[in-house]
């Protein structure tokens, strides 16, 4: 029971994540300065992926893990709270199914390696998450919007 709530759990931190983002008013744009707000974001965003990977390999802490996911979303959010009036626009939200499935994927690589005890197969799970990285960034959003 525990494993299948540790991977709910994870599954909602990403949707909230989703919701936060999409949820930030126009005017944040117009208040936050662009270069610092991206700064922290970056900064919270790296950190957390960091702290996630390190929970989740060396110390197998779930409530850790969950602490860094959190860290990630609110690193985007700041990352991305500088171009908040642009919501909406097609160019944004190919934007926003790239960023998130791409930290969707780092979330299912994290809360797999949770379980994985060998460490040949976490390295060939990274090894998968940079090749699906990169698939989701060249040909995701053609199979996905191809009306367009």
């Amino acid at each position: 029971m525990y494993h299948i709530v540790f991977a709910l759990l994870s599954a909602s931190i990403l949707g909230m994540g989703w919701l936060l983002v999409h949820s930030s008013p126009p005017i944040v744009a117009r208040i936050l300065p662009k270069n610092l707000t991206f700064l922290i974001g970056s900064f919270l965003a790296l950190f957390g992926a960091f702290g996630a990977f390190m929970n989740a390999y060396y110390l197998r802490d779930a409530g850790a893990v969950f602490g860094t996911f959190v860290m990630i979303i609110v690193g985007l959010w700041f990352m991305l709270a500088p171009t908040s009036n642009m919501r909406g626009t097609y160019r944004d939200i190919q934007l926003m199914k790239r960023i998130f499935a791409m930290v969707g994927l780092v979330f299912f690589v994290v809360t797999v390696a949770m379980y994985l005890p060998q460490y040949r197969a976490i390295a060939l799970l990274n090894l998968l998450m940079v090749t699906g990285g990169l698939w989701f960034t060249t040909t995701y959003l053609k199979q996905v919007d191809s009306g367009r």
